[in-house]
């Protein structure tokens, strides 16, 4: 049975997206947490077993700032401070991470010299393109979904270039300008096809023209919610108007809103 899930996506969240603002992160401060967010997105040059093991022994040992670009990685990988006594297991390992490590931070630094070289907006997005076709990024083996994210970004980046375009511009202004134009996209999923089976949180839940409508996880409060008290109305007017629905007290509707716009007019000062 073709099924999707009918949720938001924030495209900051997205792969490609996250690896361009991280880029700029580790440029900016070369933190822990940015190489961390590089490795997550699967698009740097390492396989699966080389970030996997880079993300160790960068959580292992907390290497951040300078020690990803100057000092050497020497220390075993289990995390015990005596590198000579290392097993042949973890010396594999060392000299596996020794080399991820060129492949994964040498673009980095290319990409950071580059941005920082630049004299206009232009020369950032240039180099920006230049840091995806570094890993493993290919436009044309991504799926529908990413498609869309793919053109979004590309969206944004011709966007700074109309905009600021032969501009001098320092690099936080454009990695602010870049984040401000991909946090303003908000984007869904349409079915593939007719017949497919839709799954949806009830608040993105529509049900037009449905034939079968199946509700899971039914909780007092939550689904149906409880109505939630506003700020038009006054606890008094609020209660009447619950009683009245529920048929306990027939309130005048002209008593609730003379009540309420009593409040009003004393909140403002007549």
């Amino acid at each position: 049975i073709p099924f999707g899930f009918s949720i938001k996506y924030d495209l900051l969240t997205r792969p490609v997206a996250s690896y361009i603002t991280a880029a700029f992160e580790f440029s900016k401060s070369k933190s822990k947490q940015s190489v961390l967010r590089l490795l997550k997105t699967g698009l740097t040059p390492l396989s699966d077993r080389e970030a996997d093991l880079v993300e160790c022994y960068i959580r292992t040992w907390n290497i951040q700032g300078r020690m990803f670009t100057e000092s050497e990685w020497m220390m075993n990988p289990d995390g015990y401070n005596d590198a000579s006594e290392m097993s042949e297991r973890n010396r594999r390992v060392l000299e596996i991470v020794h080399q991820a490590r060129e492949k994964l931070i040498t673009p980095l630094c290319v990409f950071d010299e580059e941005i920082k070289a630049a004299e206009c907006a232009n020369d950032i997005s240039r180099a920006v393109v230049k840091l995806l076709g570094c890993g493993k990024y290919a436009p044309e083996n991504l799926s529908d979904d990413e498609i869309v994210f793919h053109n979004m970004v590309m969206d944004a980046l011709d966007c700074i270039s109309d905009v600021c375009g032969n501009d001098e511009i320092s690099v936080k202004s454009y990695a602010s300008i870049f984040e401000m134009i991909l946090s303003e996209y908000n984007t869904g999923r349409i079915p593939v096809t007719v017949d497919e089976v839709t799954v949806a949180d009830a608040e993105l839940f529509r049900s037009a023209k449905t034939d079968y409508t199946i509700v899971l996880g039914l909780n007092d409060g939550i689904f149906p919610r409880n109505p939630s008290e506003d700020n038009v109305f006054s606890r008094y007017a609020s209660k009447a108007r619950q009683e009245r629905q529920q048929g306990i007290v027939a309130a005048p509707a002209f008593d609730i809103v003379t009540e309420t716009l009593a409040q009003i007019y004393a909140e403002q000062g007549y």
